[in-house]
């Protein structure tokens, strides 16, 4: 059963890979987010400079479509990150339910080497018992 145990341990690095992947995945979201969320905040600050000064308005047309299409490519890098870690979230969850199939595998095979082991020792003790009662009954000579 060493390669039972060889295949879980196997399978659990390859788990940990993913998770780790997933990890990076959740950190670059994240980071995604925050670089949203800060884009959004300087398109309210350039908004309430070209309410202040109507001068410099007709620059707000550009900057505010510049900041609009790195949103759009955010959002679609955001969606692709997303596709990406529910992909690794089957993965994961496909090689756990192999990991629980082969940890379960394994209890069984250990159950039955157990009960063959002790039907062996049993088998054993009879025998020991069987000689002793052998010996005490038959005549010293």
């Amino acid at each position: 059963m060493k390669s039972m145990l060889t295949l879980m341990k196997v399978k659990q690095r390859e788990l940990d890979i993913i998770s780790e992947q997933v990890n990076k995945l959740q950190a670059k979201r994240a980071e995604i987010e925050a670089t949203f969320a800060s884009l959004a905040e300087r398109l309210e600050q350039e908004i309430s400079s070209a309410t202040a000064m109507p001068d410099m308005a007709h620059f707000f047309g550009d900057f505010s479509s510049h900041i609009k299409k790195r949103q759009d490519q955010l959002r679609n890098l955001a969606a692709r990150t997303e596709e990406d870690i529910s992909k690794l979230q089957l993965a994961i969850r496909a090689i756990y339910g192999e990991i629980k199939t082969y940890e379960q595998a394994y209890k069984n095979w250990k159950v039955r080497e157990d009960k063959k082991r002790a039907r062996i020792e049993a088998a054993q003790m009879d025998d020991l018992a069987l000689q002793g009662f052998v010996r005490k009954t038959q005549p010293h000579a």
